[in-house]
């Protein structure tokens, strides 16, 4: 979505956010969508690169899209209205400025769950809009996020601004994980997440979101550490020290689905960290969908096994149907599965010489 720039993708009007919600509307849901900007700043236009606004609009849901190249990825007004909007499950990555800024006057929080904020220039930031110097509102939630790779603070408080900050992983931020935060949870982290593919903004051109994978290698630390859903166990309607493991005051629900829709999945190679229901939520957008094995930060057996899989189908049927020219098949000895054919000869490079035969 760029509501700023035509169907090829050039600047029409640059003055706007990408995704504008204002304060007359509530109840909106922006899911499953790339926005992005020009990334430019317009002087005259405050607006302008704003990847997605919400300005004091009660009920809004900003949910697994991806979210790049922008002045500033999301910016939330959180206003004086419930429920406060609610960031979750998206990626956003490669904006110039705060890949997330939330302002706020008061204490209503706005919830910042599940997303991987990566190679912004800030990934966090909170900022107190009350005239009142003396004025400390907690303007956000922020839970379950993976936030690296910053080239400033991964998160940062300006003019006193607070927020409950837990069960993140904070890691590698140029400019400091956390700068003037006070009250930090106890259940952060700060560990490499091992994404499959990464990749930062480039020094040229538009980032591509086609050449990365936010997914969660093997054995990464964010696997199955996040907060669960948080329960009332005695039903006394207050968030007790042995329910609210974040220490916010809410029952907090994250979703029980990840950026692609998928189910959350215990990795049973790696120990629960998590707290809450269930405790084996993983950290960021992506729940990893097989048990973590091989080496440190790869896809894992599994993975590599079902890719081989797939080649093994395409030869068996073609495209369409149409068996492909059996030019491998002469070396295939009785009962022998394509897959265990290719690993063999993807060992010995004999696959290679074979298929330009």
């Amino acid at each position: 979505i760029d509501f700023a720039c035509d169907a090829d993708g050039n600047p029409v009007n640059e003055s706007l956010p990408a995704v504008n919600i204002p304060a007359e509307t509530n109840n909106v849901t922006v899911a499953g969508f790339g926005i992005t900007t020009s990334g430019v700043f317009v002087a005259s236009a405050p607006l302008s690169g704003i990847g997605v606004r919400v300005d004091e609009a009660p009920g809004t849901k900003i949910q697994r899209n991806t979210i790049y190249d922008n002045r500033t990825g999301v910016l939330i007004n959180v206003g004086s209205q419930s429920p406060t909007p609610r960031v979750e499950n998206n990626v956003i990555w490669a904006n110039n400025g705060p890949g997330v800024e939330v302002r706020g006057a008061t204490s209503l929080a706005a919830d910042v769950v599940n997303n991987t904020i990566v190679f912004n220039t800030e990934g966090v930031r909170l900022t107190n809009t009350n005239p009142n110097a003396q004025a400390r509102p907690i303007v956000a939630n922020v839970y379950n996020n993976i936030i690296t790779g910053s080239s400033g603070a991964g998160i940062r408080s300006m003019t006193t601004a607070g927020a409950s900050i837990d069960f993140n992983d904070v890691f590698r931020n140029l400019g400091g994980n956390f700068i003037n935060i006070q009250g930090i949870g106890t259940h952060n982290i700060s560990a490499d997440p091992l994404f499959l593919a990464p990749l930062g903004k480039p020094a040229t051109g538009r980032p591509n979101p086609l050449l990365t994978d936010w997914r969660l290698g093997s054995f990464s630390a964010a696997i199955d550490a996040a907060l669960g859903r948080e329960t009332d166990t005695n039903s006394n309607s207050i968030p007790d020290l042995n329910e609210d493991f974040n220490r916010n005051g809410a029952f907090d629900i994250p979703s029980t689905t990840d950026h692609d829709n998928r189910g959350r999945r215990d990795d049973t190679n790696v120990v629960d960290k998590g707290l809450g229901t269930p405790t084996f939520i993983d950290l960021g957008a992506f729940e990893r969908q097989s048990n973590s094995s091989g080496a440190p930060g790869s896809a894992g057996a599994t993975a590599a096994r079902t890719a081989v899989r797939a080649v093994d189908q395409v030869l068996e049927s073609g495209d369409d149907g149409v068996p492909l020219p059996d030019v491998v098949g002469k070396h295939r000895k009785d009962n022998e599965s394509w897959a265990d054919l290719l690993d063999a000869f993807l060992g010995r490079g004999r696959l290679k010489r074979l298929l330009r035969k």
